[in-house]
Protein backbone atom coordinates (compact mmCIF):
# COMPACT_ATOMS: atom_id res chain seq x y z
CA UNK A 1 0.00 0.00 0.00
CA UNK A 2 1.50 2.83 -1.12
CA UNK A 3 1.64 6.33 1.96
CA UNK A 4 -0.04 9.56 1.75
CA UNK A 5 3.64 10.67 2.04
CA UNK A 6 5.08 8.74 -0.76
CA UNK A 7 1.58 9.68 -3.10
CA UNK A 8 2.58 13.30 -2.56
CA UNK A 9 6.23 12.37 -3.11
CA UNK A 10 4.73 10.75 -6.89
CA UNK A 11 3.15 13.91 -7.65
CA UNK A 12 5.90 16.43 -6.54
CA UNK A 13 8.07 13.73 -9.01
CA UNK A 14 5.38 14.02 -11.73
CA UNK A 15 4.95 18.04 -11.30
CA UNK A 16 8.75 18.08 -12.32
CA UNK A 17 8.03 16.67 -15.86
CA UNK A 18 9.28 13.07 -14.95
CA UNK A 19 7.74 10.56 -16.69
CA UNK A 20 5.40 7.07 -15.04
CA UNK A 21 8.75 5.07 -15.77
CA UNK A 22 11.15 7.65 -13.80
CA UNK A 23 8.99 7.97 -11.05
CA UNK A 24 8.49 4.29 -10.65
CA UNK A 25 12.64 3.83 -10.91
CA UNK A 26 13.30 6.75 -8.19
CA UNK A 27 10.48 5.08 -5.71
CA UNK A 28 10.42 1.15 -6.60
CA UNK A 29 6.85 0.95 -7.21
CA UNK A 30 4.93 -0.16 -10.45
CA UNK A 31 4.18 2.21 -13.02
CA UNK A 32 0.57 0.74 -12.75
CA UNK A 33 1.01 2.14 -9.33
CA UNK A 34 2.52 5.17 -10.14
CA UNK A 35 0.15 5.73 -12.84
CA UNK A 36 -3.02 4.72 -11.49
CA UNK A 37 -1.94 7.77 -8.15
CA UNK A 38 -1.40 10.34 -10.38
CA UNK A 39 -4.34 9.82 -12.61
CA UNK A 40 -6.72 9.81 -9.25
CA UNK A 41 -4.48 13.31 -8.53
CA UNK A 42 -5.81 14.60 -11.85
CA UNK A 43 -9.20 13.43 -11.82
CA UNK A 44 -9.78 14.07 -7.93
CA UNK A 45 -7.05 16.29 -6.38
CA UNK A 46 -6.86 14.36 -3.72
CA UNK A 47 -4.60 12.11 -2.16
CA UNK A 48 -7.06 10.14 0.00
CA UNK A 49 -8.79 6.88 -0.62
CA UNK A 50 -12.00 6.31 -1.78
CA UNK A 51 -14.57 5.14 0.08
CA UNK A 52 -14.76 1.03 -0.65
CA UNK A 53 -17.64 0.04 -2.61
CA UNK A 54 -20.17 -2.84 -1.81
CA UNK A 55 -22.65 -3.90 0.71
CA UNK A 56 -22.26 -2.33 4.42
CA UNK A 57 -22.26 -5.14 6.62
CA UNK A 58 -25.46 -5.66 8.85
CA UNK A 59 -23.51 -5.90 11.78
CA UNK A 60 -22.83 -2.95 13.92
CA UNK A 61 -19.85 -2.44 16.33
CA UNK A 62 -22.25 -2.67 18.87
CA UNK A 63 -23.71 -5.79 17.61
CA UNK A 64 -20.57 -7.05 16.88
CA UNK A 65 -19.43 -6.22 20.81
CA UNK A 66 -22.34 -7.99 22.02
CA UNK A 67 -22.11 -11.08 20.10
CA UNK A 68 -18.19 -10.83 21.21
CA UNK A 69 -19.10 -11.11 24.41
CA UNK A 70 -21.78 -13.48 24.57
CA UNK A 71 -19.46 -16.01 22.95
CA UNK A 72 -16.58 -15.51 25.69
CA UNK A 73 -18.92 -16.37 28.55
CA UNK A 74 -20.73 -19.15 26.81
CA UNK A 75 -17.39 -20.63 25.87
CA UNK A 76 -15.30 -20.03 29.06
CA UNK A 77 -18.15 -21.02 31.45
CA UNK A 78 -18.75 -24.35 29.54
CA UNK A 79 -15.04 -25.13 28.64
CA UNK A 80 -13.00 -23.54 30.78
CA UNK A 81 -9.86 -25.31 30.54
CA UNK A 82 -9.67 -25.41 26.56
CA UNK A 83 -11.76 -22.05 25.70
CA UNK A 84 -12.95 -23.73 22.62
CA UNK A 85 -16.27 -24.45 20.60
CA UNK A 86 -17.20 -26.02 17.25
CA UNK A 87 -18.17 -22.92 14.42
CA UNK A 88 -21.46 -24.77 14.22
CA UNK A 89 -21.99 -23.61 18.26
CA UNK A 90 -20.85 -20.31 17.69
CA UNK A 91 -23.62 -20.17 14.49
CA UNK A 92 -26.00 -20.98 16.64
CA UNK A 93 -25.02 -18.01 19.20
CA UNK A 94 -24.84 -15.49 16.47
CA UNK A 95 -28.05 -16.27 15.27
CA UNK A 96 -30.02 -15.89 18.62
CA UNK A 97 -28.45 -12.76 19.10
CA UNK A 98 -29.32 -11.47 16.02
CA UNK A 99 -32.63 -13.09 15.31
CA UNK A 100 -31.64 -14.16 12.09
CA UNK A 101 -30.59 -17.26 10.48
CA UNK A 102 -26.99 -16.69 8.77
CA UNK A 103 -24.57 -19.50 7.04
CA UNK A 104 -21.93 -21.47 8.57
CA UNK A 105 -19.65 -19.24 6.08
CA UNK A 106 -20.95 -15.75 7.52
CA UNK A 107 -20.47 -16.78 10.71
CA UNK A 108 -16.61 -17.58 9.98
CA UNK A 109 -15.89 -13.94 8.62
CA UNK A 110 -18.34 -12.75 11.85
CA UNK A 111 -15.85 -14.39 14.30
CA UNK A 112 -12.59 -13.17 12.11
CA UNK A 113 -14.03 -9.92 12.70
CA UNK A 114 -14.45 -9.60 15.92
CA UNK A 115 -10.71 -11.18 16.85
CA UNK A 116 -11.37 -15.06 16.77
CA UNK A 117 -8.80 -17.54 15.03
CA UNK A 118 -9.54 -21.01 13.41
CA UNK A 119 -7.80 -24.06 14.83
CA UNK A 120 -8.16 -27.57 13.68
CA UNK A 121 -6.21 -30.61 16.28
CA UNK A 122 -3.44 -31.96 14.65
CA UNK A 123 -2.14 -35.02 16.21
CA UNK A 124 1.34 -34.25 15.23
CA UNK A 125 3.59 -31.55 15.34
CA UNK A 126 7.17 -31.00 14.29
CA UNK A 127 8.04 -29.86 17.91
CA UNK A 128 5.65 -32.75 19.93
CA UNK A 129 6.07 -34.18 23.43
CA UNK A 130 5.31 -37.68 23.34
CA UNK A 131 3.89 -36.96 26.88
CA UNK A 132 2.08 -33.87 25.48
CA UNK A 133 0.58 -36.03 22.73
CA UNK A 134 -0.48 -38.89 24.86
CA UNK A 135 -2.69 -36.60 26.99
CA UNK A 136 -4.30 -34.61 23.52
CA UNK A 137 -5.45 -38.20 22.21
CA UNK A 138 -7.17 -38.78 25.77
CA UNK A 139 -8.83 -35.61 25.32
CA UNK A 140 -9.85 -35.62 21.39
CA UNK A 141 -9.55 -38.69 20.39
CA UNK A 142 -7.03 -39.81 17.86
CA UNK A 143 -9.30 -39.03 14.34
CA UNK A 144 -11.49 -36.04 16.05
CA UNK A 145 -12.08 -34.12 12.87
CA UNK A 146 -14.27 -31.64 13.62
CA UNK A 147 -13.30 -28.02 13.74
CA UNK A 148 -12.62 -25.76 16.79
CA UNK A 149 -12.28 -21.69 17.88
CA UNK A 150 -9.94 -20.34 20.37
CA UNK A 151 -10.37 -17.09 22.32
CA UNK A 152 -7.19 -14.84 21.82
Amino acid sequence: MVSIAERKLIIRLRKQQKTVSEISEITGFKRSTVGFWVKRHKDNNSFQNMPKSGRPSSFSDETLNKIKSRIIRKVVSKNEEYSSCNTQQLKDIICSEIKKKITIRHARRVLHRIGFSLITPRDKHIKNDPVVVEKYREDFKKNFNRSFWIIQ
